[in-house]
């Protein structure tokens, strides 16, 4: 009956569940109720000046007050009460909600006060607030169903500077704990809060024990009619911070415990009565035969009960009331087919002692794993069950909640916890999860054949063999996405050095059932494996597992130790065969042993086969904070070694090493450095040109071939065209004797277009009585246009606001550089009128027009300069500004998919990088998703920043003050962390950056609070 009645509880569950809002007016009631007498009122300050630059999440807490009182018998009570001030718009969707979670079960929840406190007036907000009440199964993934509700209370109309005063009071306790009292809070913050008090009412006839982490706060102990009462006041603490990438077990927070025992001998006699019923039945006995008759020794018999408990009981946890700590019977484990990790154990166990093995329960914390040991005694410490056994002289550990745990009884892996307490008469105090073998290791064998010819088609496989916690690990991703999906990410993760890479053989993956061993094998051919390298092509090979399990920190100045995999044992083979001979290296050998971890490389070459060697395994699960530099030189030796490149030169092969990799810095010197030359030629030739030039007594302005005209006015960007302005102007001077200056006017051609013009239509008129240059109205346009496109290709800045968007200031920009750039174009008409004037003696036209060797080289330098900026125009190159997201190169977006900075349905906004010729080195931008920013450091590791709108705590721009000054934009993560972008000021395409930036932040913010 017991077995149905679950069994139906369970569809009520689930049912439930799915309908997420239970009204406050059907199935729990919400109760309000003056603050118990028993309370002690507390002042609060108002007049304190609020830290500003130290709130996050837009609160400023004033008082966090937390009262209990415990009967004679044990009855329990828990009054809350929290004055928070709201200090800007984060801080009113904060606090315009009030989240209280509890069991309804054994908890009754009754709403005290709830104030509103503004420009001195206290407004009562409990009737007026909308009060309702939620199912709260946050861990239904995990198949983990409770009766844990939420008391949501909505308020309307709160502003920035109103304070909120409320209070609530949380009756009774779990009674699977048999009234055994235990509390802990933390009491010290990572935001700023200025008086918190703890206080117990201790009405029990025995003592209640008081202990604190990390501080000895003074605790105050007085008698209070037949109470003793504990308190603890403190008073505008310093906060303090988790560091990112800290052990999960690292806390820096002061806690406070109170608890009525002492020991832990304490919580295993309490513990002991919820395991009697590991009994056997008849069912469990009918198992463990079958067991019996397929296994013949003791090991093999534990190893399938646990393969029986991990495979045949699915996984669901029906944690409400008691349940959370009370396990089911053995028989009705088997009945229902499913159970929490208790009910798991407590099967396991019946089923080993049917096979006449002893086995016990072992109480965990998944969560605080070592830190388990630095707490006081309690019951409620631990949130899972494992199973302890000792076994010929060895001591085992398991977990029948596992899955994906192949091999026997000595290859099995066990998830280090810290600390357990097994569930054993006698014990009294906690043991280590220290084991001898951690069965837990990566196995990579890569084995390349290069051919004879570079063009040829490389073939190359890859074998990884995985055992415990990375089987279990591939496996699970395995059983998540498919192999097919897998595979095609293997594809996708070659791809990105080797874009003609494909599978040559499906992906396979097996396990050996004895040794436990998944094996995953890869077969690839790749047509573009050779990498150029200026004169040289180049092949690289990495022990990317290796190089990736030493990281490098975000925050390398801390406090706090840095986390490090543990155990992590990993082996990398290449095997590097070559069919072309003549191949040479030398044998070399590295270790780097410290006390963080140990690496090894090894090379051999012998046969014309190359093998490369690498074994990593870590010492310890963290970095203390004081040897943060030491791992980090430690780690430098590391990745300076974890690498091997060969470089093909023509016929010739060798290893490549320091001394002969080329140095970028003497080549840029001189290319700048002919560069230089070729134009002191040009220069120096002109000169030298102009002082032989003869005199030509007939030769009328300067005539030149409009070709020649063309082609030069292009090559120099426009500065030719001014030099004919200025020779026409010299030759006017000259002839009519006038005090002008003919450089300035070429200088400033744009304002002397229409007047050179009048000076060829009055030269006209005088020679053949009209007109014969253009138009004088079609002169005015032209005059005019040639004044306009240079004003306002100079204005890119001002004419932002003009456009909607970047990508049509881009379009605007282009068009105005290629129209500004062509502008010389209008002078044709009067070229052309001067090369008639020289028609019957061509002498000047001709000597003009003659091309010589400072126009070629002139023609070398322009061009690459030409081509460079019309990539820019177009986008294929960086242009040195914020570019629209539409506008990026489709294989720079598939770079950006690459490196998982943005995911392939993202669209990016906005996008700028600083770099000239490739955006692959640095660049930052944002999705309407994400913000990312990504670059080399100083040892020329790709480091990126990714971070999602809805866990960006605030975004700080700072304007650029000058031309040659970037913008900066600093990203502040809910985390702590920040990271920084830099934006162009140039033509004040930052602004547009920061703002479309600030808006898609708010509007996913705003979005998610709806």
């Amino acid at each position: 009956m017991n077995v149905l009645v679950k069994a139906l509880f369970l569809i009520i569950v689930l049912y439930t569940t799915s309908l997420n809002v239970i009204a406050n007016t059907g199935d729990y009631q919400v109760k309000t109720a003056p603050t118990p007498s028993w309370v002690v009122p507390r002042t609060v300050v108002l007049d304190v000046t609020v830290p500003v630059d130290e709130i996050s999440n837009g609160v400023f807490y004033r008082l966090i007050d937390s009262q209990i009182r415990v009967e004679h018998d044990g009855a329990v009570a828990y009054h809350s009460r929290y004055v928070e001030s709201v200090v800007n718009k984060l801080g009113i969707e904060n606090s315009s909600q009030i989240n209280i979670t509890f069991d309804p079960t054994y908890q009754n929840v009754v709403l005290n006060s709830l104030i509103v406190i503004r420009d001195g007036q206290r407004l009562d907000r409990l009737t007026s607030a909308k009060i309702s009440v939620f199912k709260s199964e946050q861990e239904l993934e995990q198949q983990i169903y409770n009766d844990s509700l939420t008391l949501n209370v909505l308020l309307d109309d709160i502003r920035a500077g109103d304070t909120l005063d409320y209070s609530y009071t949380r009756f009774g306790a779990n009674t699977v704990y048999n009234n055994i009292f235990s509390y802990g809070r933390s009491i010290s913050w990572s935001v700023p809060v200025f008086d918190q008090y703890v206080s117990v009412l201790w009405g029990k006839n025995i003592p209640l024990f008081i202990s604190t982490r990390n501080s000895e706060p003074k605790i105050e102990k007085n008698s209070v009619g037949k109470f003793t009462q504990y308190s603890l006041h403190l008073h505008n603490q310093k906060t303090r911070a988790w560091e990112s990438q800290s052990p999960s077990w690292y806390d820096p927070y002061t806690t406070i415990y109170f608890s009525e025992i002492q020991h832990w001998s304490e919580v295993v006699q309490w513990a002991l009565p919820l395991y009697q019923i590991a009994a056997t039945d008849d069912s469990v006995r009918a198992i463990a035969q079958q067991i019996k008759q397929e296994n013949t020794s003791q090991a093999q018999q534990v190893s399938a009960a646990l393969k029986y408990s991990q495979t045949q009981i699915r996984y669901v946890g029906l944690e409400m009331g008691s349940n959370s700590h009370r396990p089911t019977s053995a028989k009705e484990t088997l009945a229902l087919r499913y159970g929490d990790c208790k009910d798991k154990a407590v099967l396991f166990i019946a089923i080993l002692a049917a096979l006449d093995i002893d086995a016990y329960p072992a109480l965990v914390d998944t969560e605080d794993d070592k830190l388990l040991n630095e707490k006081p005694p309690a019951l409620n410490r631990f949130n899972h069950v494992i199973v302890w056994l000792a076994l010929e002289g060895k001591t085992y550990w398991f977990d029948p909640t596992l899955s994906n745990q192949f091999g026997d009884l000595e290859h099995l892996f066990q998830p280090d916890y810290g600390y357990a307490l097994i569930v054993k008469q006698g014990e009294n105090a906690l043991t280590a999860m220290v084991s001898e073998h951690n069965n837990s290791f990566t196995h990579i064998n890569e084995t390349y054949v290069i051919p004879e010819k570079v063009t040829d088609v490389l073939s190359f496989t890859i074998k990884t063999d995985y055992l415990g916690e990375d089987a279990a690990a591939k496996n699970r991703h395995f059983e998540r996405d498919g192999k097919k999906k897998v595979s095609q990410d293997y594809v996708n993760y070659y791809q990105r050095t080797h874009a003609q890479l494909s599978l040559h053989l499906p992906l396979t993956i097996n396990i050996d059932e004895q040794s436990g061993v998944l094996s995953v094998d890869e077969h690839y051919k790749v047509s573009d494996f050779w990498q150029k390298k200026k004169t040289k092509l180049e092949l690289d090979f990495y022990p990317s597992e290796i190089r990736d399990a030493v990281y490098k920190p975000k925050q390398i100045e801390r406090s706090a130790p840095l986390s490090l995999t543990f155990p992590n044992s990993i082996k990398h083979h290449s095997t590097v065969e070559f069919k072309e001979q003549g191949w040479s290296f030398n044998n070399e050998e590295f270790v780097e042993d410290n006390a963080y971890f140990y690496f090894k490389k090894q090379v051999n070459f012998k046969n014309n086969i190359l093998a490369l060697d690498y074994v990593y395994y870590s010492k310890q699960d963290h970095i203390a904070a004081s040897q943060i530099n030491d791992y980090l030189a430690a780690r430098k030796r590391l990745r300076k070694e974890a690498y091997f490149g060969i470089y093909k030169y023509a016929e010739k092969a060798e290893i490549a090493t320091d001394d002969e990799l080329s140095n970028w810095q003497p080549t840029v010197i001189i290319i700048l450095a002919c560069y230089v030359l070729a134009w002191v030629f040009v220069i120096v030739g002109w000169r030298i040109e102009s002082n032989k030039r003869p005199t030509f007594a007939n030769g009328q302005f300067y005539a030149l071939a409009p070709f020649n005209f063309v082609a030069l006015s292009v090559l120099t960007l426009g500065i030719f065209s001014s030099y004919w302005m200025y020779r026409n102007w010299l030759f006017l001077k000259q002839r009519d004797d006038l005090t002008i200056m003919p450089i300035m006017r070429g200088i400033f051609s744009i304002f002397w277009f229409y007047p050179l013009f009048s000076a060829l239509r009055a030269d006209s008129e005088q020679r053949f009585g009209h007109n014969k240059v253009q138009a004088t109205w079609l002169a005015v346009l032209s005059a005019f246009a040639f004044v306009a496109v240079a004003v306002i290709g100079s204005m890119g800045e001002y004419m932002m606001p003009l456009f909607d968007s970047i990508s049509n200031h881009q379009y605007f920009a282009g068009a105005m550089s290629l129209i500004s750039l062509l502008s010389f174009l209008l002078m044709l008409p009067m070229l052309s009128y001067i090369n008639h004037l020289n028609e019957t003696d061509k002498a000047a036209y001709q000597y003009n027009s003659t091309l010589r060797i400072r126009h070629g080289i002139l023609l070398l330098i322009s061009m690459p300069i030409i081509v460079i900026a019309v990539a820019q125009q177009i986008n294929l190159i960086p242009n040195g500004t914020v570019i629209s997201g539409k506008d990026l190169m489709s294989w720079d977006v598939k770079f950006l998919q690459r490196k998982n900075i943005v995911s392939t349905d993202e669209r990016i906004q906005y996008f700028y990088t600083s770099d000239a010729l490739t955006m692959r080195d640095e660049g930052n931008g944002f999705t309407r998703r994400r913000v990312f920013s990504y670059w080399l450091d100083n040892e020329g590791e790709f480091e990126q920043r990714s971070v999602n709108y809805l866990k960006v705590a605030d975004i700080v721009v700072e304007f650029a003050s000058g031309d040659d000054i970037d913008t900066v934009i600093t990203v502040k993560h809910t985390d702590g962390s920040t990271f920084m972008l830099y934006v162009a000021k140039e033509q004040g395409k930052d602004k547009v950056f920061a703002k479309n930036l600030l808006r898609l932040w708010q509007e996913n913010k705003t979005n998610i609070g709806q």
